[in-house]
């Protein structure tokens, strides 16, 4: 179908291991990049790879084949989330670099890498599928659970989750930094009266595909103690409206970070 005739695939992968050679990851992965004609961006790093690329759909699928046989089979179980597009929406140019994190949670920290490779270590907040996300919350009493949208403000405008009473009002309370840049989030956190708003209670974090959610769910019970109930949506808002066409829980569009500017749960079923 000409809907799928091109498409958007986007991905990262936190690596049990750590990446021995960056140089030769990158240069490897631009090398099939070039091959398959794919277009976006690739971030490097000694943590993993983080990823948003375009291309044909068929030449998009080869990628996500050929990614589970590199590197010994380093990206075997990487979750790849492809969406049609236009031929107008690919991204212009091919950009794959090196990096410090997976996803800058302490750009322009100077001891960023430590501060990375410290996070890394620590247990992160438990995965939720959209189904398992969908019912807490749905079910849960609204004084036991708060959202934390770890988006940036420019996102969560246009687009969050919510659950309304009859009347349309809020009966989950959310937790919006407001941010310009994922990097003010620890900022964020290191405030007791905003941490103050998560104890006690099951926290529902999410983000566009996951990748935020894996350092920030780290970082947040870091702040709040290994015993908070912290939760993330696995595969990000993009798996959950694979899920929920009809948008689910999930009111407006979600931002995305190429030419589409912003989709809905109908354009991303359409994957499906």
């Amino acid at each position: 179908p000409a809907r799928r005739a091109f498409g958007i695939l986007l991905f990262y992968e936190y690596t049990d291991s750590r990446v021995q050679d960056v140089g030769a990851l990158a240069a490897e992965l631009e090398a099939l990049c070039t091959r398959l004609h794919l277009s976006g961006r690739l971030r490097t790093s000694q943590e993993g790879i983080n990823g948003c690329l375009s291309g044909t759909w068929a030449d998009c699928q080869a990628f996500t084949a050929a990614m589970r046989e590199v590197c010994d089979g380093l990206f075997r179980r990487t979750d790849f989330k492809l969406a049609p597009c236009s031929e107008e929406q690919q991204f212009r140019g091919l950009k794959v670099w090196q990096s410090d994190e997976v996803c800058g949670l302490f750009a322009g920290d100077e001891h960023r890498l430590e501060a990375a490779t410290d996070l890394a270590e620590k247990e992160r907040g438990q995965h939720l599928s959209p189904e398992e996300w969908h019912s807490m919350l749905s079910t849960s009493a609204p004084e036991e659970v708060i959202l934390f949208d770890v988006r940036n403000f420019y996102e969560t405008r246009i687009g969050r989750f919510a659950r309304r009473d009859q009347a349309g009002r809020d009966e989950v309370d959310l937790v919006d930094p407001k941010t310009r840049l994922f990097s003010e989030t620890p900022a964020f956190l290191c405030k007791e009266e905003n941490l103050a708003r998560f104890r006690s209670k099951k926290v529902m974090m999410y983000c566009t595909g996951g990748v935020r959610c894996e350092r920030a769910s780290a970082y947040l019970k870091q702040k709040l103690g290994r015993d908070a109930d912290v939760f993330q949506l696995e595969g990000g808002i993009q798996r959950y409206l694979e899920a929920f066409p009809d948008g689910g829980l999930f009111e407006g569009s979600m931002h995305v970070f190429d030419r589409r500017g912003r989709v809905g749960g109908a354009e991303i079923a359409a994957a499906a």
